[in-house]
């Protein structure tokens, strides 16, 4: 007769059992297990030690495992925290096409949220797909939205760095507007300053990298929001975030300047020092 399976008890059944909660337990113990088989995958990268059979469908394969493991075991807000963490610790070692599929988009798929892109050129056609409502999900789901951005555009630039295509130059349009348009549901909460903080980073790397590429008018639009983006909110206006302020303003500057308009660029320029000064 064949055994028959064990049901995996969620970490909730020992929380009133238990002072250590054998669930949470085994998975901290796996996920820090694959923090670190993605730390010597990356060493062994960049040392070009890699064994020939590696690929990357086998840490994604992990990755799905562990998340297929205990995603319906582990308390809701942990779990969503868990993605976010990895997703961002992934992107810092540059995995991005394993923080998109496996932490990002994994988030969407669990919660249930799917935003078509059109969605993302009004902010209240966003708002109407009834996905915000200031709750501490819309801060994950604007973080899940800000990191697969960012790691679209990383992918896009992997296949095509000079953009070539046409078509990867609409598609980093698209996600350009769709930072600006998760910038836009931050800024009337300070406590989401970080987010918008955040935003304006992967902007300013996004159009830093097509101004290389003759794309400066493109640029120009989104760095400009950026520099509003961190005028509007008050506590980015701290004088913590002012050489971020004027990295943006000197981009802006060379956008104007790539465009044949001094005009504009010493303008800017100058206005932007006095309003620091």
């Amino acid at each position: 007769m064949p055994l028959k399976p064990v049901k995996q008890l969620p970490s909730t059944y020992y929380d009133s059992t238990s002072k250590v909660n054998p669930v949470l337990t085994a998975f901290e113990q796996e996920y820090e297990e694959f923090c670190k088989f993605s730390l010597k995958r990356v060493e062994e990268k960049n040392q070009n030690a890699l064994p020939e059979d590696d690929v990357y469908a086998r840490g994604s394969n992990k990755l799905y495992k562990l998340w297929n493991s205990y995603m319906h075991r582990l308390p809701r807000e942990y779990f969503i925290e868990k993605l976010m963490e990895l997703g961002d610790f992934l992107c810092s070692l540059k995995e991005y096409e394993i923080a998109l599929y496996q932490c990002y988009e994994t988030y969407f798929a669990f919660t249930n949220i799917w935003i078509p892109d059109d969605k993302f050129q009004d902010l209240d056609a966003l708002l109407a797909t009834g996905h915000f409502s200031s709750t501490v999900d819309d801060a994950h789901t604007i973080r899940a939205l800000i990191g697969a951005a960012s790691c679209k555009f990383r992918i896009i630039t992997w296949n095509d760095r000079s953009l070539q295509s046409k078509h990867s130059v609409e598609n980093i349009t698209q996600l350009l507007i769709q930072l600006r348009t998760a910038s836009q549901l931050c800024l009337p909460l300070e406590r989401l300053c970080w987010l918008v903080y955040n935003t304006t980073v992967h902007i300013y790397n996004i159009c830093r990298h097509v101004m290389i590429y003759g794309h400066s008018r493109m640029a120009l639009e989104f760095l400009l929001w950026a520099s509003c983006c961190l005028e509007t909110s008050i506590p980015l206006l701290s004088i913590r975030y002012l050489s971020w302020r004027s990295t943006l303003y000197v981009a802006v500057c060379q956008c104007y300047l790539d465009l044949k308009d001094p005009v504009h660029a010493e303008v800017g320029s100058g206005c932007n020092e006095k309003k620091d000064g």
